[in-house]
């Protein structure tokens, strides 16, 4: 038990200085120019997950205002160069690089509750079921921590 308790230490120790961690990267975007969409600007609450997605349809449909064929072909531009720009500053993505996953799956395996913790930002109703099965006997508790994990790196 004793070795056990010093493994799982070692590794947190490893992992917590390393220079990963647990948050995202989250491109600074809102300093970026799209001065040439100024057509956008009509668009009430638009943020950039939402222009992302942003089709000539939706804009209509806010707007009340038809996209004709260059303002049409700007936003598509717009909306890749900017996808481009969030790949580039976030290699990683969204769900987190290699040494996370070591992490999680090494926390999943050695203290379940932890590892759904992070997997989850906080405590939630699955870190309660997590808590719960892993008092039973351990290895429920293992076991649904590696199915959350490997949903949550899909």
């Amino acid at each position: 038990m004793k070795k056990r308790n010093t493994l799982l230490v070692a590794f947190v120790l490893m992992f917590a200085f390393t220079t990963s961690s647990f948050a995202v990267n989250t491109p600074n975007v809102k300093n970026q120019s799209f001065s040439h969409l100024e057509f956008l600007q009509d668009v009430d609450g638009l943020t950039f997950e939402n222009f992302l997605t942003l089709t000539p349809q939706q804009y209509q449909e806010k707007t009340g205002e038809k996209l004709n064929i260059f303002q049409t072909a700007k936003l598509k531009i717009a909306q890749k160069k900017a996808a481009n720009l969030v790949a580039e500053l976030n290699p990683a993505g969204p769900v987190g690089n290699d040494d996370q996953k070591v992490l999680i799956y090494l926390l999943a395996w050695f203290v379940p509750p932890a590892a759904v913790y992070l997997i989850d930002d906080g405590i939630t109703k699955r870190f309660w079921v997590n808590c719960l099965l892993t008092l039973l006997c351990g290895l429920p508790g293992i076991i649904h921590a590696f199915i959350l994990a490997s949903k949550h790196f899909k």
